[in-house]
């Protein structure tokens, strides 16, 4: 194949996703045929989207796995195409080890299932659910934040309840997410000593934290407001910003709600020192600057 503008004339491989699918769709559920699920409306304007991306790329040959999926999204890309070669079937382009889904029969079901799957964080919003797994540094910075949070609670005589990424959802309104972390602060007596939440009945957590150091938490955010989750902490690995509810949208702040000695600026120097001091040298440092706070 020729190859893009403005590159040394050589051979490229593209290797692409096929369209998104939905599987539990009805028809699918009722088939049990995971395996011949095809593209939905989302998919096909993807595979469209892909086709006019690559239009101009001159292929010598297309090749896909044979599955629905796959096969229409080929189909799709290579319409935009001029003189695109005939689709070829490989049927060995298969997951060597594609794992197996549980036996759940809907999203809600497949969020609890994965609840206390180590290393992945699950979202589910509006029929769309995503799985992502975490690094070490999403985690170290993750963990460090709850370790400030908990000096805090600690050095300033706070009650805070921490309760980590645990499954928040809502059936109604068919959304749910994991967060980093969670605390809750204002509503703490309310939840008392449980160690056990039920989003159903029970508040939200008044801090949510959002680790996004390899992936971008922003579209999440339409959850955490349907869910009432008041104060967003994102950290993007360079700055930490907060995010307060107003209405059914989030507003960038300067300072917390729930903890207003706490600004995204002294967060982020913290989160800066990390990094640089280690953990056990920068929680000295914001000991030492809780100690200072005037009270």
């Amino acid at each position: 194949m020729k190859s893009l503008p403005g590159t040394v004339s050589r051979r490229r491989l593209y290797l692409m996703r096929h369209g998104h699918v939905d599987y539990f769709a009805p028809r699918v559920r009722a088939s049990g045929d995971i395996h011949s699920v095809p593209l939905t409306e989302r998919g096909r304007s993807e595979a469209e989207a892909a086709g006019r991306a690559l239009s101009h790329v001159a292929f010598e040959r297309a090749v896909c796995s044979g599955l629905p999926r796959t096969r229409e999204t080929a189909e799709i890309v290579l319409s935009f195409v001029k003189d695109a070669p005939a689709l070829e079937v490989d049927a060995d382009l298969v997951e060597l080890r594609g794992g197996t889904l549980p036996p759940v029969k809907s999203r809600e079901e497949l969020i609890e299932e994965l609840g206390e799957a180590r290393g992945l964080r699950v979202s589910y919003n509006d029929g769309t659910l995503e799985i992502m797994t975490v690094s070490s540094a999403h985690e170290s910075y993750a963990t460090f934040i709850n370790r400030l949070i908990s000096h805090l609670s600690f050095r300033l005589r706070m009650n805070i309840r921490f309760f980590g990424s645990a499954t928040m959802r809502t059936r109604k309104k068919k959304k749910g997410s994991e967060p980093d972390a969670c605390f809750y602060v204002q509503s703490a007596p309310v939840i008392g000593n449980r160690i056990q939440i039920d989003f159903a009945v029970d508040p939200p957590p008044d801090i949510v934290v959002e680790v996004d150091v390899h992936h971008d938490s922003r579209d999440k955010f339409s959850i955490y407001a349907a869910l009432g989750v008041a104060e967003i902490w994102r950290y993007d690995g360079g700055e930490l910003t907060i995010h307060l509810l107003q209405e059914d949208r989030y507003v960038n702040v300067e300072r917390s709600l729930a903890l207003p000695m706490l600004s995204g600026g002294a967060l982020t120097d913290f989160l800066a020192r990390l990094p640089r001091d280690g953990e056990s040298q920068t929680l000295i440092a914001f000991d030492e600057w809780l100690q200072s706070l005037d009270r």
